[in-house]
């Protein structure tokens, strides 16, 4: 067995410390003064033995990290020729561009290296690469000593070596003041790496301040601040007095009166359009049977309104020849609710001022921009370009679920969704160091859309269809038994007068209710038992359903290393020749 372990070690000893670089480095020395600010001075030696003609060495340092962006700065050294930004890295071209070299030649760098302050909770480390695997040539000797502000724990200092994520330990040096780790390694193979981790207390490192980072934070409260500022001077409007009224207000449809009370329509539209049109007498209706329900056109629609046009429309798709249809509700309420949002705004844009609606526009441009600024810093500052799409997407859809309004429900659910669909991909990203990025445009994406949905201030003419719109409301609301009672006997047909008007309000349950003791006459409209618990179940529930999609939790955990791996340190980078 002892035989077989010899052997092996001979035969690591015969590996070649070159894999076909075109050359291979004899020394490798590396000096590092690691300042409070947990940047770095770093300065290389090589010495390098050509054994292909080659310009000189072109050596990439590591500049990008999951979320991690490094700035390299002040580059000095022998020969350089130039350097240029190459994806993840920055490349430093050393030796001569007019001639080829073969044979030994010596090459110094130095430069400041700034990885930005330690990010991590309860503990500060510096965690550097002191040789990358990206070396495709090996070293015959490798020395380097790294200089620390302040004392360090000689317990916390690791040192590893080998291939990327390997955790093999070397031997480390701690100076007797414990302010230098140092050491002298001979025969390291090409494409592995010598690591240096030191955990130190938290504090340890002092924190710079980089205003740059907290472009998303700025964007986010300036965007917001400047939305209720216009919010204020051109959006708010003043208290509306409303003076409780029997009827609904000439000319006012429950599509309209639903638009101007909730600003948008909604499924219950689509029912209470069909109540609407039976009490007018434009149509007939045979019965709720199964899932389809037989509709007859009585006479044509005779109105202005776009909303309730497109709405006889869809009752009757074959057209004004068609007088007979057969609908599967369901289908009818979905086509109601993609085709109804623009007649509606068509038929209602005049109670709104024309200059709020303007205004809303600026202050959506505001909030976009402050979105992207954050976006792409988040991207540019991680490294990762996909995190600017990942962030974007998910806040235009979430902007977009909250300015239209969608029910609270929904809201929450996407809100959960899209949350989730930010951090998963990016979850170590996110939990080190991109959360003050990626929060505050997510929380300002919450309130903005619902105060821009409000800068609207009514016209004249707005203001007083809005004020008799909740009045009628208000009588639907509160009026009497008593009173329902003497409406009912001067009309038989009251309550189905009112009731289109009850379900875009919200209030068809106790409109309902308020008739539990009053005997409702049925419609000559309707054909069928329409009885009021079926008329309850059918009409009232079948329409408006809607189905709440399930949301889902993604739980996040956080890591602190103990001696770290090879490989897994900042810098290091690699060199080829050119």
């Amino acid at each position: 067995m002892r035989k077989i372990a010899v052997l092996f070690i001979c035969l690591l000893a015969l590996l070649p410390l070159s894999a076909d670089a075109g050359f291979s480095i004899d020394s490798y020395s590396v000096d590092i003064d690691v300042l409070p600010s947990r940047a770095a001075y770093i300065s290389e030696e090589l010495n390098v033995d050509f054994t292909q003609p080659s310009h000189g060495i072109i050596r990439d340092i590591q500049t990008v990290f999951p979320g991690v962006r490094a700035k390299v700065s002040d580059i000095q050294g022998s020969a350089i020729a130039g350097a240029e930004r190459n994806g993840d890295f920055l490349s430093v071209l050393m030796g001569d561009g007019s001639r080829m070299v073969v044979g030994p030649v010596s090459y110094s760098l130095s430069y400041l290296y700034d990885i930005g302050s330690d990010r991590y909770r309860g503990y500060d480390e510096f965690y550097y690469n002191i040789v990358s695997p990206a070396w495709a040539s090996g070293m015959s000797q490798v020395e380097f000593s790294v200089h620390f502000p302040y004392p360090i724990d000689a317990d916390r200092v690791w040192l590893t070596y080998g291939p990327d994520g390997s955790l093999a330990q070397l031997p480390v040096n701690v100076s007797q003041d414990g302010m230098t780790v140092y050491g002298n390694y001979e025969g390291l193979p090409p494409y592995n790496a010598i690591t240096l981790r030191v955990e130190m207390d938290d504090g340890y490192f002092t924190r710079s301040v980089d205003l740059f980072q907290f472009i998303p934070l700025i964007a986010s409260i300036l965007a917001l601040v400047i939305i209720i500022i216009l919010y204020i001077a051109f959006g708010r409007d003043e208290k509306i007095i409303a003076p409780v009224r029997f009827e609904p207000p000439e000319n006012c449809n429950p599509v309209a009166a639903e638009y101007v009370y909730k600003s948008r329509v909604t499924q219950d539209s689509a029912a209470a359009s069909i109540i609407y049109f039976a009490d007018k007498g434009y149509i007939s209706i045979d019965g709720l049977e199964d899932k389809n329900t037989r509709f007859h056109k009585l006479k044509e629609l005779s109105t202005g309104s776009l909303a309730l046009s497109t709405v006889f429309r869809l009752l009757f798709p074959g057209g004004p020849d068609s007088d007979t249809a057969l609908l599967q509700l369901t289908h009818f309420a979905d086509a109601f609710q993609s085709s109804m949002p623009s007649a509606v705004k068509n038929d209602m844009k005049y109670i709104y001022d024309r200059k709020s609606l303007g205004v809303s526009k600026v202050a959506i441009a505001v909030f976009f921009l402050a979105v992207i600024a954050s976006s792409l810093l988040a991207g540019f500052e991680s490294g990762e370009p996909m995190l600017s799409f990942f962030l974007f997407v998910p806040l235009l859809m979430l902007f977009i679920i909250h300015h239209a309004g969608a029910p609270v429900f929904v809201r929450i659910f996407f809100t959960i969704f899209l949350a989730v669909f930010v951090t998963i991909p990016f979850a170590g990203l996110l939990s080190q160091s991109f959360l003050y990025i990626v929060l505050p445009p997510f929380l300002s994406t919450l309130i903005a859309p619902v105060i821009i949905r409000n800068i609207r201030r009514y016209s004249a003419e707005g203001r007083k269809l809005r004020s008799e719109i909740d009045g009628y409301r208000e009588f639907i609301d509160k009026v009497e038994a008593d009173r329902i009672a003497k409406l009912s006997e001067e009309d038989p047909l009251f309550f189905y007068h009112v009731l289109p008007y009850a379900m875009v309000f919200g209030l068809a349950d106790k409109w309902c209710d308020k008739f539990r003791l009053i005997s409702i006459q049925s419609p000559d409209w309707y054909a069928g038992t329409f009885v009021y618990n079926d008329f309850r179940r059918q009409w009232m529930h079948d329409y408006s359903r809607m189905h709440a999609p399930r949301s889902s939790n993604a739980g996040r955990s956080s890591f602190r290393g103990s001696s770290g791996s090879a490989g897994g340190g900042f810098s290091g980078g690699g060199g080829r020749s050119w």
